[in-house]
């Protein structure tokens, strides 16, 4: 049996890619219930070569049950990097996928 480790980079692509497990991660990461997951964009890699970074992100629509049973759909945005990275750019996509969203 292998054991993948999802701290590289491709271990994470092909963990999060598999549905079941997806769900598994993120309930854990959010602790609640992943009724529903559509990963909405494959895979962002952004490089800065100038100081060495490497930023993976994950776009994923998701239905949740929260400790009162509420049903509720909302958008993650999951990024492994080594280095913490800028907020703002966040803020930024946030703000643009709510104005597409129903």
């Amino acid at each position: 049996m292998q054991i993948v480790n999802p701290l590289y980079d491709h271990a994470f692509k092909y963990l999060m890619q598999n549905n079941r497990m997806a769900k598994k991660v993120l309930s854990t990461l959010l602790e609640c219930e992943v009724l529903d997951l559509v990963i909405e964009q494959q895979e962002i890699v952004a490089v800065d070569e100038g100081r060495g970074l490497k930023l993976y992100r994950l776009d994923f629509s998701a239905l949740l049950v929260n400790e009162q049973g509420e049903k509720q759909k909302v958008l993650i945005e999951l990024q492994k990097s080594k280095l913490p990275t800028n907020v703002l750019r966040f803020r930024s996509y946030l703000g643009e996928n709510y104005a597409k969203r129903e």
